[in-house]
């Protein structure tokens, strides 16, 4: 108990001494392909994260639901799946402009749903990698942004195969 109030009263300390942004809430729409090694079709999603800003880093939760149909309605009833994330996500900023590129990371627990042979329901730790693009709006960060990530299962117990899907998203940064 001590040592997670101590963390948040050192980030705050740091923030306190910091004159531009800190933190921001991200909601974005993603274009989801490679959830289906042997179809090439784009699939939908939303993504939303809450991140801390200390100068050109932040870190904070993050949460996606990758959506490719549900069983019942997918073209093909044996290739039917969706993902649900929950985990964090990182950042680190290259500039400070109005075009801000920046590194993009993220660890946690993601749900398969699957009815496709070989691939089988449950959760297993993933993490994704990325780069990403903000175009600042006003002085405390809001703005439009989007990513590039690939998201690869990095555990594969008990699931039978491994998986591996990229994402592109789009959407808003609110920033204060």
């Amino acid at each position: 108990m001590t040592a997670p109030l101590l963390a948040l009263l050192l980030l705050a300390e740091t923030a306190a001494g910091q004159t531009g942004q800190f933190g921001a809430f991200t909601l974005h729409g993603a274009a989801v392909r490679g959830l289906q090694p042997d179809d090439a079709t784009v699939r939908g999603g939303l993504r939303a994260d809450l991140t801390f800003v200390i100068k050109r880093f932040s870190l904070g939760p993050e949460a996606g639901v990758y959506f490719t149909g549900p069983k019942s309605v997918s073209p093909n009833p044996n290739r039917g799946e969706n993902v649900i994330t929950v985990g964090g996500v990182t950042r680190f900023r290259f500039a400070d402009g109005s075009w801000r590129p920046f590194l993009v990371g993220g660890l946690g627990v993601y749900g398969w749903e699957s009815n496709r042979p070989g691939y089988a329901t449950g959760t297993e730790v993933s993490g994704s990698l990325g780069v990403g693009l903000l175009r600042v709006l006003t002085p405390r960060g809001t703005g439009l942004s989007g990513e590039f990530r690939l998201h690869q299962q990095l555990a594969r117990s008990p699931l039978t195969t491994s998986r591996r899907f990229v994402t592109l998203t789009a959407g808003i940064t609110l920033g204060w």
